[in-house]
């Protein structure tokens, strides 16, 4: 009786991860040369929709060494839609506690921060842009290791 209990809470528990599970619609990561991401290097994300999506959560996906200096990261995002729509706006995206430790997940040295670029956004069908670079004081920001975007249909 037990084993069978004990066999039926695993079950539950796996079942319940896999329906908060969000696979992504779309994924692509940028490495940046040598960890450094020059103000002159602006990232473009190309994403194609066969269809409509509700309710999207579009996400920014920062992996960075233990040793990237600043508290936050300043960045534009320009985003161009397949009706011709453009728009940018500025993101501040922490990257240190009030103590100075890195937040996010951590395993080694790497660390990953996600942070919402859109959520609940309605995604009609066609082509989408989405163009990043950094407004920091420094020309060259150091210790990052790769940028993604992520878009996920909220399920």
């Amino acid at each position: 009786m037990i084993h069978h209990l004990l066999r039926l809470l695993f079950a539950s528990i796996i079942a319940l991860q896999l329906v908060g599970c969000q696979s992504p619609i779309y994924e692509h990561h940028i490495k940046l040369p040598n960890y450094t991401w020059d103000r002159s290097n602006k990232l473009v994300y190309k994403i194609s929709l066969d269809k409509a999506v509700e309710n999207a959560q579009v996400w920014l996906n920062i992996r960075h060494a233990t040793e990237l200096p600043y508290p936050e990261l300043l960045l534009n995002v320009r985003l161009s839609t397949p009706q011709g729509e453009k728009g940018t706006r500025q993101m501040r995206i922490p990257t240190k506690n009030a103590e100075g430790k890195n937040i996010g997940k951590g395993m080694g040295d790497l660390w990953d921060i996600e942070a919402p670029i859109e959520e609940n956004a309605n995604l009609q069908a066609g082509n989408y842009e989405i163009e990043l670079s950094h407004q920091m004081a420094d020309e060259q920001v150091f210790m990052l290791v790769d940028i993604g975007v992520e878009v996920r249909a909220k399920e």
